[in-house]
This record gives structure tokens, sequence and C-alpha cells, in this order.
């Protein structure tokens, strides 16, 4: 069901045609209105949980391969690291899109088209064709040993799963591509985050730390490198395993554009030296295998954020912040640490 909402300045009031499947707002709503969700907190958690428990089921899939498909020589696993959404992305295509949702069943059948819109997983067998030495040992009627080798042909088999995801913007700005005034809605809505930014950030984190601010570096930043501070804060822990899709949500809520790639990749990519001297606030502070954690903070590394007065803040299964000493003694035994800011960030 499409629905245009027509909003007048003189009361803010909402009109409801059924039968049309968009939400169409006029220039005249106040900026408070047109940059916050229309939904109740618990609804928009809602919604974000029935995506999120999708994304799971997702990632169940990747991380049973082998168990549910037995048999092959090797499994090899491409871009499944970039399972993962933004929350706020999400809620201001809902608000923008439909409106105001009561419940989330009322939004189930876009929130099922939008993930198998993002999402394809691919399997491919692959049989290569290997040899290999046999060794055999016979006598012969005169009780003499011999030992002949020969070639051996046999079947090695792999199975290649590949992840191939779009990003959450550009199939939002396909469904909205005839819907300017949605278009505009859900750009105003992700820059404000809905005015919710805290409410699905990390608010105890907040807590603990008196507020999003502080930190003489901090203070002596620019506005740029403050905005990705803040956006830090705000930016929620996409889960356990995915310190640089957090990272990449970070910049882009700071209205940076999404970086994409894993911890490795960043690290190659945009640190540039490991002199303490030349760190900056909102660089990214990132290695290219840890010595902590999983075996993929082995392959894929681990990154956070650098957040001014020797602390770095990164997520690991949540948000938390450390010293970066102890960040580098706990994730850089074995490979040095790098600094760097990724692309648009004006130094």
């Amino acid at each position: 069901m499409i629905i245009f909402i027509g909003l007048i300045i003189l009361g803010t009031f909402l009109i409801n045609f059924a039968g049309t499947g968009m939400t169409g707002f006029m220039n005249s709503t106040s900026t408070v209105l047109i940059t916050s969700y229309l939904s109740k907190p618990n609804v928009l958690s809602e919604i974000n949980e029935s995506f999120s428990g999708m994304k799971k089921e997702l990632q169940s899939e990747v991380d049973n391969v082998k168990e549910n498909y037995p048999g092959y020589d090797e499994y090899i696993l491409n871009n499944t690291e970039y399972i993962g959404h933004n929350v706020h992305e999400l809620l201001s295509y809902i608000t923008s899109r439909c409106g105001e949702v009561k419940n989330v069943s009322e939004v189930s059948s876009i929130l099922d088209e939008l993930f198998k819109s993002m999402y394809d997983l691919e399997y491919k067998e692959e049989i290569e064709i290997r040899y290999r030495t046999v060794t055999e040992t016979y006598t012969d009627e005169d009780g003499n040993e011999y030992t002949e080798s020969h070639e051996e042909s046999y079947e090695y088999k792999k199975l290649i799963v590949t992840l191939h995801k779009r990003e959450m913007d550009s199939i939002i700005r396909e469904v909205f591509a005839n819907y300017p005034d949605n278009l505009k809605h859900y750009e105003a809505l992700f820059l404000a985050q809905g005015n919710m930014g805290e409410a699905f950030g990390n608010s105890d984190l907040i807590a603990s730390n008196g507020g999003i601010e502080g930190g003489k570096e901090y203070e002596a930043s620019t506005e740029v490198q403050k905005k990705i501070v803040n956006a830090a804060y705000i930016t929620p822990s996409p889960g356990a395993g995915w310190c640089a899709m957090w990272v990449s949500q970070v910049y882009q809520n700071a209205g940076l554009g999404y970086i994409g790639g894993n911890a490795c990749d960043m690290y190659r990519n945009y640190t540039f030296t490991s002199d303490k001297s030349k760190l900056k606030v909102g660089m990214l502070v990132a290695v290219e295998s840890s010595s902590s954690g999983s075996t993929a903070g082995l392959t894929y590394g681990h990154v956070g954020i650098y957040i001014g007065d020797g602390k770095v803040i990164d997520n690991i299964g949540r948000i938390r912040v450390t010293t970066l000493d102890d960040w580098i003694a706990t994730f850089c035994k074995h490979h040095p640490v790098g600094f760097g800011f990724p692309p648009n960030v004006n130094k």
C-alpha cells in the first residue's frame, strides 16, 4: 500500500490517501517534523530487530557452510564480511516511504524485499584435477621386494561461496527514483538520524563519558574531526566481528561517505604512518592482522577510530573506548599499527 501524506503548515495535519505506496511531504513542513522518525521508539526498534534477524539468518548460513555442505576438500568464502546494515538508513527509508508505522507487520514485506535486494549468496562448485604420487611395494616370487611409484589423478572439490551485496542507500535511491520528495525526506532524516542518534547509539557509553564531547584534542580539532567522533559515539554496533563495517558506518554518519572493505583493506589503503606524533582526532587506527580475537581478526585485521587524548573507540561486539596503548598492546603484537584518514576528510 502506498500512502501520500500532505503536511499543511497551519497545523502539521496528516491526510492519508490509501491505494498509493509512498509518502510525499510538502516543503512547508517544519524542520523538526521532517527530520524526525514518526513511529514510536519501540516500533522503530522492532523494525530494526526484524531486519537484523534476517541478517543473523544469513550469517548463520555462512557460518555453517561446512556442516550444511559436507564432502568438499576446500571451502572458499568471498565477501561474507560485508553482512550488516546502517540502522539510520533503514529507519529513514521506512519513515520516508511509509510515514508512521504502528506495527512492524505493516512493513514486513518491504523489509523482506529490501533484504533480498541487498544480498545474494552464490554457491559454486569447482572440481580441479590434481595429481599425487602413489607408491606401491610388492614382492616377487623369489622374495625380492620392489617399490614402484606412479602419478595418479584425483578430484579436488571446492565449494566457493560468494556474497553479492548492494548498498542499501543505492537501492533506496532506485525505489525513490520517481519520488523526489520522498528522496529529499529520506536524505533529511538520515542526515539528522531522525533526531534519535543517541537513542539508537551507545547510551551507556555516552553516559559513562558524561556526554559525547570532551577532551583537549577533541576541542582543538576541526569541525569535520568532531563530526567523526560524535558519529562514533552514536553509531550502534552491527555485531561482533564487524569492526570495519562499524567504522564505515561512522564515517557515513559523519557525512563523509561509506568507505567499505575490511580492516586489512583500510590499513593498506588509508593508513600511512605508525608515528603517534602524526596521529589526529578522527583518524583510523588499524592493523592488517590482529593478534587478538578470532581467526577472522587474524585474516582481516582490526580497526578503530582515534578520538583524542590517547583514546580509541572500536567495535568488539559492543562499542567501547580504550587507551591507544592498550589497543596497540592487544592487537599489534605481530604487525604494526597504522594511522590515517579515509577519503573525503579535510585534513
